[in-house]
């Protein structure tokens, strides 16, 4: 199978996620079916759905002008920032052939809503920081508390002015999950621990008490010695 981003040949294949592989498309880890380039030592891989993306789309947030997928950035550019979260781009790329407008295929994706973690409503995708009365007003994310940068796309609760940026909605949940597993092995961690005490201090309880046994053990034959050298002493 051909793709219009590749000079060689492609295939489907199974990709393990323990392999800890990217995709030249959209730059994500790729596990599960995907269409690998068949010529040898060529690294050139692709999620099925990034195989599979459409040659244009017309975004709500673009709505003149429709969007052509591209493989990448224009070879003279130095840095290609996408215009939805204001990194760099360097693979598949949707860009409008009339004006500089430009984002990450992952971008152009992105659901209207999404829920997060570490808060209680669902948040709105909006273009740009939610528009303000207060001059010189600074929004800053509620999840990593870096700034929301003017004209940058963000998720956004109007009802409680609770913002993230659109990476951070995403890592809010990874961390809470990993919050709740270190939670869960530190439980696990202190009942192993509270059996481990309870072992030790039956092994030492043992020991006091052979310790004692032999010691009452040895008086006695002392004792029994010390009886049995008087007895010959006087009879």
């Amino acid at each position: 199978m051909k793709h219009f981003s590749h000079p060689h040949g492609l295939e489907q294949s199974e990709v393990q996620k323990e392999e800890e592989i990217i995709c030249s498309g959209c730059e994500q880890e790729l596990s599960g079916l995907a269409y690998i380039c068949k010529k040898r030592n060529c690294d050139f891989l692709l999620h099925e759905s990034c195989f599979k993306l459409p040659p244009n789309i017309q975004h709500k947030f673009h709505s003149d002008h429709p969007l052509d997928l591209k493989s990448g950035p224009p070879e003279y550019s130095l840095y290609y920032p996408c215009d939805a979260c204001g990194d760099s781009i360097n693979a598949f790329v949707y860009q409008c052939q009339k004006c500089d407008f430009k984002i990450h295929v992952t971008c152009a994706f992105l659901p209207d809503t999404e829920i997060c973690k570490s808060h209680t409503h669902p948040l709105n995708l909006l273009h740009s920081t939610p528009n303000s009365s207060e001059d010189d007003l600074i929004y800053t994310c509620d999840v990593c508390d870096g700034t929301l940068s003017e004209g940058y796309w963000c998720y956004y609760c109007p009802d409680c002015d609770f913002g993230t940026h659109l990476e951070c909605i995403k890592s809010s949940d990874l961390s809470k999950e990993e919050d709740d597993q270190e939670e869960e092995e530190e439980e696990e961690s202190d009942e192993e621990e509270s059996d481990q005490v309870k072992l030790i201090r039956a092994r030492i309880k043992a020991e006091n008490q052979m310790a004692r046994l032999e010691f009452q053990m040895k008086m006695a034959k002392l004792n029994a010695e010390s009886m049995a050298s008087i007895s010959r002493t006087y009879f």
